[in-house]
């Protein structure tokens, strides 16, 4: 997503039993897509901090909404189940989302948690990146990335910085899994030829019929002992 483009719509489920649908969020002049999740201790450093941004930011009409990619399945601490027992705990005053296809995630081409994504009234992107530049201390934060951009955007400026590079963990994408007669063709190979199979799907990767783009490994069968490769016209040897 590209800086000027509009806020791509979705409709998710939120850890509180609602359904959160983005052409719902109408009345907030601004409005912050937080790509998010459980396990991070990027997301764990600037928790609380978010928190606070917004309940300062909350009675001046600014939003944050909170969405989770990551795949469960690998990361068990980003299940449904343990989203909603963070969100209580730390009683969250935004949405906490959660994008179980992750097509929310590549449509707007995140790839970090934490990663903001910023609208303006016009619902167009005016912020894209990080919420500060240090995740360590929040004392020693210098530039305040995020809170700035919001203050411009409802004295209706731009923002001082409109792109940050995003710091965080990687969101977890789907492995592409094998089914278990498929599978069972790879027992007994070499694992680096077998591993290739759970290879996790990166954004991007699927071929305009959508079908997943594997590059898969040239298998061959084993050879009797003995027996000799054959030597290709340039003298070298190949499988």
């Amino acid at each position: 997503m590209a800086l000027g483009d509009r806020l791509v719509p979705f409709s998710l489920p939120a850890t509180d039993g609602t359904q959160v649908s983005a052409e719902e969020i109408t009345e907030p002049r601004v409005v912050g897509i937080v790509f998010w999740c459980n396990h991070c201790p990027y997301v764990k450093a600037w928790e609380d901090r978010l928190i606070a941004l917004q309940r300062e930011f909350s009675a001046r009409g600014v939003q944050f909404v909170l969405i989770s990619s990551n795949d469960p399945l690998a990361y068990p601490d980003d299940s449904f189940a343990n989203m909603r027992a963070l969100a209580s705990d730390k009683a969250y005053p935004f949405p906490y989302l959660f994008d179980e296809s992750q097509q929310v995630a590549r449509a707007y081409g995140a790839m970090r948690t934490p990663e903001v994504f910023l609208f303006g009234p016009d619902r167009t992107l005016r912020y894209h990146g990080a919420i500060d530049d240090n995740f360590e201390d929040p004392n020693g934060v210098t530039h305040a990335y995020l809170s700035d951009a919001i203050e411009a955007l409802l004295a209706d400026r731009e923002p001082p910085v409109a792109s940050t590079s995003p710091v965080g963990c990687t969101i977890k994408w789907k492995a592409y899994r094998l089914s278990p007669a498929v599978a069972r063709r790879f027992r007994g190979l070499p694992r680096p030829l077998a591993r290739f199979a759970s290879a996790p799907a990166a954004p991007g990767s699927r071929r305009p019929g959508g079908t997943p783009r594997i590059e898969a490994a040239r298998l061959s069968r084993p050879r009797p002992a003995g027996t000799l490769r054959r030597p290709c016209a340039s003298g070298c040897s190949r499988s």
